[in-house]
This record gives C-alpha cells, sequence and structure tokens, in this order.
C-alpha cells in the first residue's frame, strides 16, 4: 500500500493541474496527466530520507550561490572595455 501524499506535495499537485489544465482551445487532458508525471520524483523524498537530506540542503544554498553570482557578474561587467 502506497503512502498517503504529504499536504505539501498535495497543494502542489492540484495547484499544477489548475495552472496546467487545458483552456477551451487547449491540449487534450492526458497531456496534463503527462506533465503532472515530473513529480513522481518527489516521492523519494519521503522514502529517502538521505535524499531529502541532499535537496533540501541544495534548496538551502541557493540563495549563497545567487549572491556569488551576482558578485562575479558585477566584476565581469566592471571588467569589460
Amino acid at each position: 500500500m502506497h503512502p498517503s501524499p504529504s499536504p505539501p506535495a498535495l497543494t502542489l499537485t492540484c495547484t499544477l493541474a489548475q495552472a496546467l489544465w487545458p483552456k477551451p482551445s487547449g491540449a487534450a487532458p492526458h497531456q496534463v496527466l503527462r506533465i503532472l508525471r515530473v513529480l513522481r520524483p518527489l516521492r523519494l523524498l519521503q522514502r529517502d530520507p538521505g535524499m531529502k537530506l541532499v535537496i533540501t540542503s541544495l534548496i538551502k544554498t541557493m540563495p549563497s550561490v545567487v549572491d556569488v553570482t551576482a558578485v562575479v557578474l558585477v566584476f565581469h561587467l566592471v571588467s569589460l572595455p
């Protein structure tokens, strides 16, 4: 038996389904369900605590990566002739 989805995962899935649901002139409904299959790897985070630690660590370091990228970009722009 599969564990029930966590409330944030369920909310994310519902939000994406609503945003991607085809409009009257849009794509077929099965294409939306195909897009939602991308969320399957998120289930791995619930089952593997090590993977969850890696992903949360990557997310927490993103602000620092953005800061370093901004500094490098500024130095690059200043060094242009």
